[in-house]
């Protein structure tokens, strides 16, 4: 905002002199602003600038504390596309340690200004590379991932995550139609933030994409550890760093959030939407959120409720059948023996056989010894109880009884 106004009263850019004579309304005419301009220009000098601000200074020394925001645009329009001005670097000054956004009006006018002066919308790839002054920056994407899609729009900026429902099934919060949570590349960029001093103010903005989207966001932090860093070149260009332990704090903290739910029965219902979308990233990410929803509630549902996750993916149930955390694995073989959709028996004779004894056998002793006091029969098994009824854990008995022996 304050590179705009200078833009427009220095005499050694286009238009200068004449700019801050016409836009104070002594430039000969009788002024015409109305409500709305008047309120505008106001804003011009006051609201875009901190509280105890210097005016403006005009080339000839004085200053003037209402400008026309017609005229501004005007001659700035006029003037400058003559001198081919580079309106994106114009944009990239905004970089400007006293620049505050506080709030959407202040959002509006400054893009209003920027656009009727330059002729094209506002270029958002200005606000994905990382600034000078990281608190002017975060003012700025605080306003704009809330602002309208013909104010700020992130639609194909950077790297883009996307997520649809399936049909029938219950529909997924897509977030602003500026497409703001859909850029994966703004994400990198608030995590990046929340590793230095600004992690509170980096964090309240990424907390508006948990409350209004949360798939999306999700997809995004999964993007973003599959891949590394995502760099923005200043021609808008993205490409993938190599990983690196940076904004760990942030991603981590973010994932630990919002991730369980998904893999806990009646967490979520886009719980199956999003592990299919999480399984084409990483499906090494999608078992060891498996793994670790069932050491936290080792129940029957839980257990259903991860057979009816890896079923909707593909090779879900053969990954999830081989992971080494062998005490989860029996707990699904249990649980597809109770349903009839596996001959328990068999399947366990062949796990001793196929996989090393011992491992097998403490798998089983540890798995036995955290349900066998709870177990009830196949009958009386409630979503609450042990991923094993009793018949179950009978046929595991005998068998590590015959292999023992």
């Amino acid at each position: 905002a304050r590179l705009l106004l200078l833009f427009s009263t220095s005499p050694s850019l286009p238009g200068g002199a004449s700019l801050s004579a016409a836009a104070s309304g002594s430039g000969g005419g009788e002024g015409k602003e109305g409500p709305i301009e008047t309120e505008m220009s106001a804003m011009l000098c006051n609201s875009l600038l901190p509280p105890g601000s210097p005016e403006i200074p005009d080339v000839d020394g004085q200053t003037y504390d209402a400008w026309d925001f017609d005229v501004v645009a005007q001659v700035l329009s006029s003037e400058c596309q003559s001198a081919q001005v580079d309106w994106v670097a114009v944009a990239r000054s905004l970089d400007q340690g006293d620049m505050v956004v506080g709030d959407p009006s202040t959002l509006n006018t400054l893009v209003a200004l920027f656009r009727r002066s330059a002729n094209m919308a506002f270029p958002t790839q200005a606000l994905l590379v990382p600034w000078r002054n990281a608190a002017a920056q975060l003012s700025m994407i605080g306003q704009a991932v809330d602002a309208p899609a013909d104010v700020v729009s992130f639609v194909g900026k950077g790297v883009t995550v996307m997520i649809s429902p399936e049909p029938g099934s219950a529909e997924v919060e897509q977030g602003p139609p500026n497409q703001a949570w859909h850029c994966a590349t703004l994400v990198q960029l608030l995590l990046d933030m929340g590793e230095t001093e600004h992690f509170a103010a980096a964090r309240v903005v990424l907390n508006k994409a948990a409350a209004q989207c949360p798939e999306l966001l999700v997809l995004s932090l999964a993007t973003i550890g599959g891949m590394g860093r995502i760099k923005l070149s200043p021609d808008g260009a993205a490409a993938a760093e190599p990983p690196s332990a940076a904004n760990l704090r942030l991603h981590g903290s973010l994932m630990k959030e919002l991730l369980p739910a998904y893999f806990q029965p009646n967490g979520s219902p886009h719980a199956l939407v999003l592990v299919r979308a999480l399984w084409d990233l990483d499906a090494d990410l999608v078992l060891r959120l498996c793994r670790q929803a069932y050491t936290t509630r080792p129940t029957a549902a839980t257990v259903q409720h991860l057979i009816r996750l890896v079923k909707s993916v593909p090779d879900g149930p053969a990954k999830l059948m081989t992971m080494p955390e062998r005490e989860l694995v029996f707990a699904v073989a249990c649980v597809l023996g109770d349903n009839k959709e596996l001959s328990l028996d068999d399947w366990v004779v062949e796990q001793f056989k196929s996989v090393d004894g011992t491992q097998a056998t403490q798998a089983v002793l540890t798995f036995v010894k955290r349900h066998a006091p709870r177990v009830s029969p196949r009958a009386n098994v409630t979503p609450d109880s042990p991923p094993v009824s009793l018949e179950s854990l009978t046929v595991l008995l005998k068998v590590l009884h015959t292999f023992s022996s």
